[in-house]
């Protein structure tokens, strides 16, 4: 589905499921981190939701229409959220302007994967940058740190996959 066929979006979360969402329409990237709107509609615009979306310095104004039409509720008989990530959930609703709706439910959302595929995203590609998880699973003295820092120091300032 693309963005432009999403007439509004309803999100569902356990009571407290959406404290780290403080932001409902961010200014930019970094405070869309903090933003289910902006997630949602970004993903829906881009197709997909890479870190690089979070570098933005301004929010796309074309987005705002639908990030205003983002309407967050609660599930009260769910149970709280609480450390127990058997307590987190969310459930999207897109209402499309055809008068479909298509509904997803998340038990247990992570975010990234793990600390390692973050890491892959940032470094985009880069074949040297790519081998840095593997370098620091495997330290053990202060002569293996300095090997990490050569490799992290020695690297271009860019790369483009």
């Amino acid at each position: 589905v693309r963005a432009a066929d999403v007439a509004s979006i309803r999100v569902v979360f356990p009571p407290g499921g959406d404290a780290a969402l403080r932001r409902e329409l961010p200014n930019n990237g970094t405070e869309g981190k903090f933003s289910i709107e902006y997630v949602l509609v970004a993903a829906l615009h881009l197709g997909a939701l890479p870190l690089s979306v979070f570098e933005r310095p301004a929010v796309d104004a074309s987005w705002l229409p639908l990030m205003r039409a983002v309407h967050k509720a609660y599930d009260p008989p769910a149970p709280a959220v609480s450390a127990d990530p058997a307590t987190r959930f969310s459930t999207v609703s897109l209402h499309c302007h055809d008068g479909r709706v298509l509904t997803r439910r998340v038990d247990k959302p992570a975010g990234a994967s793990s600390v390692v595929d973050k890491f892959r995203a940032a470094v985009n590609g880069h074949p040297e940058l790519l081998r840095v998880p593997q370098v620091v699973a495997q330290m053990r003295s202060a002569a293996d740190v300095q090997a990490l820092l050569s490799l992290l120091v020695h690297q271009p300032e860019s790369h483009h996959a």
